[in-house]
């Protein structure tokens, strides 16, 4: 009998146990790096807002009845996906427009009502945008745009990259402060796309990525005419012993246009 009291006392236990552990596992556990960030300080000012881009951030903004948000991404980037929760009572549209760094896509959102909260999911060929909207009737976000810290960053191992490689091909190495990245690249869906372009006042610099398998032909515009021309490899770089204006790179029917900003 004492045996096999202390039997049940055993597979009571480790039913508990188990119990236990299936409740940690089943814990839905907070992502560490979950941060919210909010429009609120602009809004009440109603002036733009630029946020810096997290991929974990919820950003949070705010509209208002008979007012457009618009919502400004980073020139280059291309819309793969708009979704809202509340379709019925806030409308939204989508466009392009001009900038001092080229072509932009827009997306504008309006609320019918005030005090209505939803998500609005922006994708793209680049990033992930999650954005809280909540209809106020004072608090207005008029412009939103994003920072792009990381992008900055790549940007400056280019650089670092390029220097570098000029000393190990033992060219002449120019200032590197004196380097113009004031191009728009119309695309980065192909794999040859460039990563950076830049000139150092004579000659112009593109940068593709290193597994590469086809480098593309180079078309640079000349008036209304496309002119094949020739370049130079160095590393990763396709090396133009000229500056232009607006060039294409071709392989196939893809094509990628390269524009110098004005």
């Amino acid at each position: 009998m004492k045996k096999k009291i202390f039997l049940l006392f055993i597979i009571a236990s480790l039913t508990a146990i188990s119990n236990d552990n299936l409740d940690l596992m089943n814990e839905i556990m907070p992502s560490k790096n979950a941060k919210i960030v909010s429009g609120y300080k602009t809004a009440k000012e109603g002036v733009q807002t630029v946020f810096v881009y997290d991929e974990d951030a919820m950003y949070t903004v705010y509209a208002r009845v008979s007012y457009l948000t618009t919502i400004m991404l980073q020139p280059g980037e291309t819309v793969t996906f708009v979704g809202g929760g509340d379709t019925s009572r806030w409308r939204r549209a989508t466009g392009t427009t001009g900038s001092s760094d080229g072509m932009r896509e827009v997306i504008y959102i309006k609320p019918l009502y005030t005090g209505l909260k939803t998500n609005l999911v922006i994708n793209t060929n680049k990033r992930s945008y999650q954005i809280n909207l909540i209809s106020d009737k004072t608090l207005y976000n008029p412009l939103i745009k994003w920072d792009y810290p990381q992008d900055e960053f790549l940007a400056m191992e280019a650089q670092k990259k390029f220097v570098q490689e000029r000393e190990n091909s033992q060219e002449t190495i120019m200032d590197p402060t004196s380097l113009d990245y004031g191009y728009t690249i119309s695309t980065n869906k192909y794999n040859f796309a460039p990563q950076q372009v830049f000139n150092d006042s004579k000659k112009t610099y593109i940068q593709l990525k290193e597994d590469i398998q086809e480098t593309p032909s180079l078309y640079i515009k000349d008036g209304n005419k496309l002119l094949l021309v020739n370049y130079r490899t160095k590393g990763s770089f396709l090396v133009v012993d000229r500056l232009f204006s607006e060039a294409e790179l071709r392989i196939d029917n893809k094509k990628v246009i390269i524009k110098k900003k004005r």
